[in-house]
């Protein structure tokens, strides 16, 4: 089936605009084919982008495993669509992407919700903070069940739209959250009742962890040079600053160490300007982002978090599945996952001094090198299964769905 682009609709000066493949328009010939039927269910997943991210990957891998009856619909809200928008249209999925005009865009809002109603949605889920509220005010102008989700330990917006987004959680269907950190600031501090949070961590696709041979292999190739790591948005929260004078101080005394930065974000040029201030330029590599993570880091000889606070950072999990130490502050549900001595380091309280001491301590210490390549996967296999987490989505959507429900 294919979706003729001439035939989408125009209004208020703000039509969605739609993913093309070269013939101009959607195809629904990647790996599965979607087609809506009588006992059919519609899912429209709301996401601020399709940019490179922990949740546009998880976005992708819910999509994914989607079984039938129910069918997703993508709306990304802004224009920011690669690489997870052209991934999804290569599952079949049908993208919408709309144009961003500011924070909050009043026609951008009557738009997704008139394209809403056009495809008669049954669930209506936003993916982010902003797409959350757009989410919420455009289920409550169709009646539709409307679940939100948090994927930190706190929401990101701040002030007057913080607080309004707090009363769209209490008014909601549904938040899904993935991560015990979350799910205790929804019950604790945003006040809402047991019955509204779902927890549903990120999981993990069983085929994206390397054979056991593999993971040695490219161990001993880190062996031979050692690097500090990070992937994910260059942004405020991430710290990354910090991270570079703890690598200064570590090459004072290991020179031929390498600090890896693999991302994008707001302070790219910021980072850039501090390696040169430092005198790094030869040391610290910033690079672009990349889909498969896993493989840009199987030369790492440990991975670095310095935020502020997370949730359930899927790069953590990317990290242990890869079998790589990880470094990090003790924040969120990441606590649970980097287990001192076994899968890395926990830092207390993050300054450049404790992260270079603990970054020091994993390059110095072959046997935790060793227990991480052996503990990190197993933990991912165990805990992160895709069943288990897609069990529990779908068990949501059906009690939405009620008496709808197959």
């Amino acid at each position: 089936m294919l979706l003729d682009v001439g035939k989408m609709y125009h209004d208020m000066g703000c039509s969605p605009r739609v993913l093309w493949n070269d013939s101009g328009m959607i195809a629904y010939s990647g790996q599965r084919e979607w087609s809506m039927k009588p006992e059919s269910f519609r899912i429209a997943y709301l996401i601020d982008d399709l940019s490179f991210g922990g949740a546009q990957k998880q976005l992708a891998l819910i999509v994914e495993a989607l079984p039938e009856p129910f069918v997703p619909l993508v709306c990304c809200l802004s224009e920011s669509t690669s690489p997870f928008g052209k991934i999804l249209v290569n599952q079949g999925v049908e993208v919408l992407s709309f144009r961003r005009r500011s924070h909050f865009d009043l026609l951008r809002l009557i738009s997704v919700t008139r394209t809403l109603a056009r495809y008669d949605v049954d669930i209506i889920q936003g993916f982010l903070d902003a797409s959350s509220a757009y989410a919420y005010l455009a289920g409550w102008m169709l009646r539709k069940p409307t679940v939100l989700t948090l994927r930190s330990d706190r929401i990101s917006l701040k002030g007057l739209r913080g607080h309004l987004l707090h009363a769209m959680y209490k008014r909601a269907a549904k938040v899904m959250v993935n991560s015990k950190a979350g799910e205790t600031y929804l019950l604790n501090y945003a006040g809402l009742a047991r019955d509204k949070v779902e927890l549903i961590r990120n999981w993990f696709p069983p085929g994206g962890i390397p054979p056991r041979r593999e993971v040695s292999d490219r161990h001993e190739e880190a062996d031979k040079e050692e690097i500090i790591g990070y992937v994910g948005r260059f942004s405020t929260l991430k710290r990354l600053d910090m991270l570079i004078h703890a690598f200064r101080k570590v090459s004072q005394s290991r020179p031929d160490a390498k600090l890896v930065l693999i991302g994008q974000g707001e302070v790219r040029d910021d980072l850039e300007t501090l390696r040169q201030e430092l005198g790094l330029t030869e040391s610290v590599d910033i690079r672009e982002p990349v889909i498969d993570v896993i493989d840009a880091m199987k030369r790492f000889s440990c991975f670095v978090l310095s935020s502020s606070y997370e949730g359930l950072p899927n790069v953590v999990i990317e990290a242990l599945a890869a079998g790589i130490p990880v470094v990090a502050g003790s924040i969120g549900d990441v606590r649970d996952l980097v287990i001192n001595g076994r899968t890395g380091v926990l830092v207390e309280e993050i300054t450049p001094d404790t992260l270079a001491d603990a970054i020091s301590k994993v390059l110095s210490d072959p046997a935790l090198a060793e227990s991480a390549k052996r503990e990190g996967p197993r933990l991912v296999s165990e805990h992160f299964s895709i069943d288990a987490c897609v069990k529990k989505l779908l068990t949501m959507y059906e009690g939405l769905l009620g008496a709808k429900s197959p």
